[in-house]
């Protein structure tokens, strides 16, 4: 993933994977957030939530960012640009290969398995 974020344009990315999201409830469909969107990260927190969502989520046209706080409460206005997701690599906060996918539709994410801690 990082290869691909370092030579990505500012028109934006497709992304195809598979993600996690942790939670402590369980559900069957995700609820968008109005201002933020669903927020999904490369590897599952062992810390956070009894279930494990294993979702394959598709962005067709992501914003690319290197912070969270970039656009963090601004789904509306990136949605409005043409964007359906952004996706956050952190390769300036970490030495590890973290990322988080934020999906601005719930039709963008397919659960493959919920797991229960």
């Amino acid at each position: 993933m990082r290869d691909l974020i370092d030579i990505v344009d500012k028109n934006g990315i497709s992304f195809d994977g598979i993600v996690y999201h942790c939670s402590n409830e369980r559900f069957e469909e995700f609820r968008v957030s109005p201002n933020r969107g669903i927020y999904f990260a490369n590897e599952p927190d062992p810390e956070y939530g009894k279930y494990v969502y294993k979702c394959r989520v598709i962005l067709k046209n992501a914003m690319y960012a290197l912070s969270v706080d970039t656009f963090e409460h601004d789904r509306n206005i990136l949605i409005s640009q043409g964007f359906d997701g952004r996706i956050v690599d952190y390769k300036e906060e970490s030495d590890y290969e973290m990322y988080d996918v934020i999906a601005f539709y719930s039709n963008q994410v397919e659960i493959l398995e919920v797991i229960e801690k």
